[in-house]
């Protein structure tokens, strides 16, 4: 791994490396226990960009379940890894027990190449392993910014010898509430990646954000049980090169807001938020994925969408107050992955979805139509959809398997009943 992929860290006000906590755990527990010492082969028989990329899990917390994808975008935009590669590399730590990989029932699995129906978790073994590594390339480049104490007071924080914040490429901040007086100045001219991780129902985003003008991927989850609204959003945008958007359990409203057109967006995942709707600003024009998933209050898409012509994956999972979606979708031309999965209130499919020439995954699991007008509509879409020469597997109910029967190629549409 080149010099340039490195990361910097930081650690909380008490400690020099890590945490006061996990050094006692590493030093006085972990590295006499025999489960430890076990894991730690596995991390050994690495090489160095693989210990590189097992270090990047110390960035999220531990016995958190975590978007797979989340992690996979670093390593591709961050570490520059080809996709197909950082998959493989995941299942690798996966087998040998370095993490914990759970799948969502929701997202079927099939064809699911990039994981993106999958989510991981560590434990503390596990994370105390990556934190070792972290300890040791921080001696070599002292290149790591992890701010993971909860309570941490961040404007306390001060330079010490060897912290170099301008280096780091991938920022980690994991705290509780944070107010616009906790605030630090700090200057980040080089970060790629950031991940703020809160718990409390106040978060202030950090200035620093705004002047990252690297910035690919910034994850903003919320871990404390309500939707949040994000302050410190006033006459700020987010970065222009911004590649890869991760939201979980915010109000999106008030950020999108203030998103300028971001020309170089490739992917957005909204994770259990509120706000969105029709009248919602979305202008992503560069946009090649969209997730929206357990938007419990989403009834209509934003009519934006349909101008990111050349998105290829839509997902729209567990949204079970979705009534329509936009009649102009036909404008997703390159669309080849379609997910509408676990509804009970979406009783059509617009026609104009049988103009996806280039569809190749069809997803219509718990697509419920409860009246007879509904369900001739839909037998009639149906129709026209397996015609699509394209299309290569629909995943569906038992019920929406035989409305398609009758029209579909043998031997060319494979179907996948849920």
């Amino acid at each position: 791994m080149s010099r340039g992929a490195d990361m910097a860290y930081v650690q909380v006000p008490e400690c020099r490396r890590l945490p006061v906590a996990v050094q006692q755990n590493v030093s006085c527990n972990y590295r006499k226990d025999g489960l430890f010492n076990r894991l730690k082969r596995s991390i050994d028989a690495l090489d160095d960009d693989e210990k590189q990329c097992f270090s990047d899990l110390a960035a999220f917390p531990q016995r958190k379940y975590i978007r797979a994808s989340s992690l996979l975008d670093i390593w591709v935009h961050v570490r520059r890894m080809n996709r197909e590669k950082a998959v493989v590399l995941l299942l690798k730590f996966a087998a040998r027990h370095l993490l914990h990989l759970t799948r969502n029932i929701w997202l079927p699995s099939i064809r699911d190449d990039c994981l993106n129906s999958f989510t991981f978790s560590q434990d503390d073994v596990q994370r105390n392993l990556a934190l070792s590594l972290v300890e040791l390339y921080n001696r070599i480049h002292f290149r790591r910014m992890y701010v993971f104490e909860e309570q941490t007071d961040l404007y306390t924080m001060r330079q010490t010898d060897g912290y170099q914040s301008s280096e780091a490429q991938i920022v980690s901040v994991h705290t509780g509430a944070m107010t616009d007086t906790q605030l630090p100045q700090m200057d980040f001219p080089e970060a790629e990646a950031l991940v703020l991780y809160f718990r409390k129902r106040e978060y202030c985003i950090p200035r620093f954000l705004f002047e990252m003008e690297k910035l690919k991927i910034l994850i903003i989850h919320n871990d404390s049980g309500k939707r949040v609204k994000l302050n410190g959003l006033d006459n700020f945008q987010l970065p222009s090169h911004l590649q890869s958007l991760h939201l979980e359990m915010v109000k999106v409203s008030s950020l999108l807001e203030h998103c300028k057109v971001l020309g170089s967006l490739e992917k957005i995942r909204f994770s259990g938020c509120e706000g969105l709707g029709r009248d919602t600003m979305f202008d992503f024009p560069g946009l090649l994925e969209c997730y929206f998933e357990s938007c419990r209050d989403l009834e209509e898409l934003p009519a934006g969408i349909c101008s990111s012509i050349s998105l290829k994956v839509l997902s729209i999972a567990d949204c079970g107050c979705l009534r329509k979606l936009p009649e102009d979708l036909d404008k997703l031309g390159s669309l080849k992955e379609m997910r509408l999965c676990g509804y009970s209130s979406l009783d059509a499919l617009p026609p104009s979805i049988c103009k996806f020439t280039k569809l190749e995954i069809l997803d219509v699991s718990g697509f419920f139509v409860l009246h007879e007008e509904g369900q001739s509509v839909l037998k009639e879409t149906l129709q026209k959809l397996a015609k699509i020469q394209c299309l290569r597997c629909v995943i569906c109910d038992k019920r929406i398997k035989e409305l398609f029967e009758s029209n579909f190629r043998s031997g060319l549409l494979k179907f996948v009943v849920v």
